[in-house]
């Protein structure tokens, strides 16, 4: 309202109250951040002064009284809002446990069946688990250091349907290592500590006060922002109402801080895991948890974009899709200066995201010499506007890779005279490439032998296979010298049957 109005809300002050400073500008702060929260509909949160909520926000009994959709049930977890009771539901171990949201597995468009995006995403976190223990000062790995478990309520032993909400025990991995698994997991939305957690949102609110009273000065000073969340199915709450209902407890911190808080807090609306994600919010079941969690850690925003096919100077007919290579990295558990080879690289896609993962020494074998220079190119371009494989790699400002034209299996190649921190391939399924040397089956037990050959002792192989050839995977590994970890499905049609399959040098 310009600067009368604002000097009018600044000499306000909060009547009725016996405590507390005036509202000078916290009102002004409050309005800012309420409009914010209407045009973006996202983060929300206000001042430290607790004194001004009273005056500007309602309580939150009044809230809940006046919105269905949060009284849809009355009690919080265990009845009495104890913070015991109500963070039981994690797991059995609900003060030392991260909770870990996948991201939803309907919607992967690399992996058509849904149970199989899971399987693949908990061993992705499993991987990635394993790349943070080793690379700690003593790289020892405890026993059962990454066990997963699924959040359940009591008594009962696993959610129906495709439970997105994880457990991960503290002791398996640092708050660092843990915001390092979320940023780079493909199949891993946030990971979060709890803080609160109650039946409804009413026994939420409760759980929240108690906690954040318990607090230190010096953590209720930090900045905070809050954003709402719904797990399995779209949050029925806005961000404002969220922020709203939690003023008790969101009041007692300092300053918000919609970019780069110093705690990022989460409110998440957990449905049951076989919900129907089409239905409309007047017919969703009630939530089955509400949580109120700190945010450990998240991928930044728009962070596959760059990576994109349609972004790609140069792009073939069977280019892998950027998430999948990613995964591969991942379950490869690439990391900073390691040494990766693709003997069968195609465009580069394994390589580039090799490269985003930390990777600096790149090699690459293919048989297609169209393929390396750019000639197969799916882009309608002039003759004088093809670009080669290295274009991909330049338009992402990634190291260079050392590649060469040849044989997969011939070991002649000078890719095979060093060694190798991991080795990925897509082998060609014959549908839209063709192997131009070997059959399928012989290129894939020849290149099981050439990761024996050059793989450093520990470090993993990662390769798609056709899912005829993985029946026989664990004795065709066996064969090779190597240690099978897991064969995971991955049909990203109903006739393109896949296989991930994962293996460890001795």
């Amino acid at each position: 309202e310009g600067q009368g109005g604002r000097a009018a809300m600044g000499t306000r002050r909060r009547e009725g109250c016996g405590r507390g400073p005036p509202m000078r500008g916290a009102c002004v702060a409050a309005l800012a951040c309420r409009l914010y929260c209407a045009t973006v509909g996202r983060s929300a949160g206000w001042g430290r002064h607790g004194c001004w909520i009273g005056s500007v926000l309602p309580s939150s009994r009044r809230l809940v009284a006046r919105c269905p959709q949060l009284r849809r049930q009355s009690a919080p977890l265990g009845g009495d809002g104890s913070r015991s009771a109500a963070l039981e539901a994690v797991a059995g171990r609900p003060e030392s446990s991260y909770l870990l949201q996948l991201v939803d597995t309907s919607s992967c468009h690399f992996v058509k069946d849904s149970r199989q995006a899971l399987l693949v995403a908990l061993e992705e976190i499993r991987a990635l688990l394993l790349l943070q223990q080793r690379r700690r000062p003593n790289g020892l790995v405890a026993p059962g250091a990454t066990e997963l478990l699924p959040v359940r309520a009591g008594g009962e032993e696993l959610p129906p349907g495709r439970p997105l909400l994880w457990a991960l025990p503290l002791p398996a991995a640092s708050d660092v290592e843990v915001a390092e698994i979320a940023r780079r997991a493909v199949l891993l939305q946030a990971a979060y500590r709890p803080i609160a957690c109650g039946a409804d949102a009413a026994g939420a609110v409760l759980d929240a006060e108690a906690v954040i009273s318990e607090w230190s000065s010096d953590e209720r000073a930090r900045s905070w922002s809050l954003c709402v969340r719904g797990v399995h199915c779209r949050s029925t709450l806005a961000a404002g109402a969220a922020a709203e209902l939690f003023a008790s407890s969101v009041g007692q911190l300092g300053p918000v801080r919609l970019e780069q808080p110093e705690v990022a807090l989460a409110l998440l609306e957990e449905f049951a895991a076989d919900v129907k994600i089409n239905l409309l919010p007047a017919e969703l079941p009630p939530a089955r948890r509400v949580w109120l969690a700190q945010v450990m850690g998240q991928k930044p925003k728009g962070w596959l974009k760059p990576y994109a096919l349609c972004a790609r100077p140069l792009v073939c007919r069977s280019t892998m899709r950027p998430e999948l290579a990613f995964l591969m990295a991942n379950l490869a558990q690439i990391s900073d200066g390691d040494a990766v080879l693709d003997p069968v690289c195609g465009s580069g896609s394994l390589l580039v995201a090799a490269a985003a993962c930390g990777a600096t020494d790149l090699w690459g074998i293919d048989a297609d010499p169209k393929v390396l220079d750019g000639s197969s190119s799916v882009r309608e371009k002039s003759s004088a506007d093809i670009q080669d494989v290295m274009a991909n790699f330049v338009a992402l400002k990634l190291p260079l890779p050392s590649l060469e034209c040849g044989d997969a299996l011939d070991a002649s190649c000078q890719a095979y005279t060093q060694s190798y921190d991991a080795l990925l391939a897509d082998l060609p399924y014959g549908h839209r490439e063709q192997s131009f040397f070997h059959q399928p089956r012989e290129l894939a037990v020849g290149l099981l032998e050439m990761a024996a050959r050059v793989l450093r002792p520990h470090r993993r192989s990662v390769m798609m296979w056709p899912e005829a050839l993985a029946v026989d995977a664990a004795a065709m590994v066996q064969d090779a010298g190597l240690s099978l970890v897991v064969v995971l499905s991955c049909d990203s049609s109903g006739s393109q049957k896949r296989r991930l399959v994962v293996v460890e040098q001795l």
